[in-house]
């Protein structure tokens, strides 16, 4: 078995340059105050690529109480800047006027990869990705 230099450069490249740095994150963005099918609609759900720190896409629901009044604003964005599963503070979901206000709590799901908060969250590490190469390249060093 014969592996070129390039093979090499390439494998090694797949494996220690982080993802970030060769493309930025793309994520689903949406929200609503009916339900996640209404956040899913074709007029309400846009592709966005995101701001060159972001680290992944969240999904999340905001819960708003005011006495015994209860709302939820279902929501997909990009992540945060930091690797915790937060939402940047101006693209941060609402709850709706109220006169007594509203407390609020967020629940969201992080994932990481392109268009991942569409439904489930799952994720690829570097190292699956290089492995996947290696598979995928195997062919080529029967051709040298």
């Amino acid at each position: 078995m014969v592996v070129s230099c390039l093979h090499v450069f390439f494998i090694v490249a797949v494996l220690i340059i982080p993802r970030k740095i060769i493309c930025l994150q793309k994520c689903y963005i949406c929200s609503s105050e009916v339900s996640w099918e209404d956040c899913n609609s074709y007029s309400k759900t846009k592709e966005v690529v995101c701001p060159l720190r972001s680290p992944n896409c969240v999904k999340g629901e905001l819960t708003c109480t005011s006495g015994e009044e209860k709302k939820t604003v279902f929501y997909k964005r990009c992540g945060a800047p930091e690797k915790t599963c937060n939402i940047t503070a101006e693209d941060r979901p609402s709850c709706p006027y109220s006169e007594s206000g509203w407390s609020s709590h967020f629940d969201n799901n992080c994932c990481d990869g392109n268009f991942c908060n569409s439904g489930s969250s799952q994720k690829i590490s570097r190292a699956g990705i290089g492995v996947v190469m290696v598979v995928a390249l195997w062919p080529l060093t029967d051709m040298y």
